[in-house]
């Protein structure tokens, strides 16, 4: 019985030997922040804020060459912020950045780009509050006013708001900052108009991709896991 319990717990003891070492070796580190965006309409200041969580694990030195010489995997979690501009339609703070090549992961950098010079081990939760602006801005993407079909959503610049979505409605600022609120990876329950987007869905994924406009609800991660894949 004693050989029997030492020949189980010598491999136990080594598997939590590698283990520990591998956590050493390879971190984790997490960042949990707030971004807020804020808009200038003629119906007053609208504001919309979202708390997105990053986590960051290095990899081993394979894992870092086959990923063409990047240190570290991402994971993100949260949603867009949304911004409800009432007769001026819905404003979204894309989580990614879209382009005719690549769908790039704007939230997992937002941290290191706002916070410039930090590395994912750099960051303490204590940094301040920091106004985005040029380059380190999301990616807009807007309804208009009672249209959620796939095909309305449109990416508007922040320097055209006013001749994209209506006169008078300008970017005011947009933030990034520390926090310790929770994560919110599912909006329940659904605004309306998120609603009635994903009823449009149904008809939208069973259209030939090609037809398929370039704005996919991954990239605001607000969508069902039902039809996640499909993205």
């Amino acid at each position: 019985m004693r050989g029997l319990r030492w020949a189980i717990s010598v491999p136990v003891g080594l598997f939590l030997l590698v283990l520990a070492s591998c956590q050493i070796a390879y971190p984790t580190h997490t960042f949990r922040y707030r971004l807020t965006v804020e808009v200038d309409t003629p119906q007053g200041l609208k504001t919309g804020s979202s708390v997105i969580e990053v986590k960051w694990k290095r990899k081993p030195p394979l894992g870092e060459a086959f990923s063409g010489g990047l240190p570290w995997s991402e994971k993100v979690r949260g949603v867009a912020p949304i911004v409800d501009l009432g007769s001026y339609g819905t404003l979204i703070a894309s989580m990614w950045l879209l382009d005719r090549i690549a769908i790039h992961n704007w939230a997992a950098g937002a941290p290191t780009t706002a916070y410039s010079g930090k590395g994912p081990e750099d960051f303490t939760g204590r940094e301040p509050q920091v106004q985005l602006t040029d380059r380190r801005l999301p990616q807009f993407v807007w309804y208009p006013a009672n249209d959620y079909s796939p095909y309305a959503a449109k990416v508007v610049l922040p320097e055209a708001f006013s001749q994209s979505i209506g006169g008078g409605v300008r970017l005011h600022r947009v933030t990034i900052e520390p926090t310790r609120d929770p994560v919110v990876e599912r909006l329940e329950p659904r605004p309306e108009w998120l609603a009635k987007l994903y009823s449009h869905l149904e008809r939208y994924r069973n259209t030939p991709r090609q037809d398929r406009k370039l704005i996919p609800l991954r990239a605001y991660n607000l969508q069902p896991n039902s039809v996640q894949s499909d993205w």
